[in-house]
């Protein structure tokens, strides 16, 4: 079928749909990679937060060395990075 302007044609119902299932099917993929970037970010946290408390404990009681000193604003910098990185995602949602 034909439109009148310019014999371009006209995208039928069938065609349309076509297109709306692909969408979906990229929008399905591209919220499961969210959803995979969201729980690999969110155990790292876990992990370094767990960590950051054990150094504070350490500090209070015994103090830290020099690398553990490093080591601790080494994961404090890290834990900045997921947390962009997990604003990021939530504005791409």
């Amino acid at each position: 079928m034909y439109s009148i302007e310019r014999n371009r044609p006209v995208v039928t119902h069938y065609e349309s749909l076509q297109a709306a299932l692909r969408v979906k099917r990229i929008s399905r993929f591209v919220h499961w990679c969210a959803v995979e970037d969201l729980e690999q970010i969110r155990v790292e946290l876990l992990a370094l937060i767990e960590r950051q408390v054990e150094a504070l404990e350490r500090d209070t009681f015994v103090g830290l060395t020099d690398v553990e000193r490093y080591e601790y604003d080494a994961r404090q910098d890290r834990i900045h990075e997921l947390h962009a990185k997990l604003g990021q995602l939530k504005t791409a949602a």
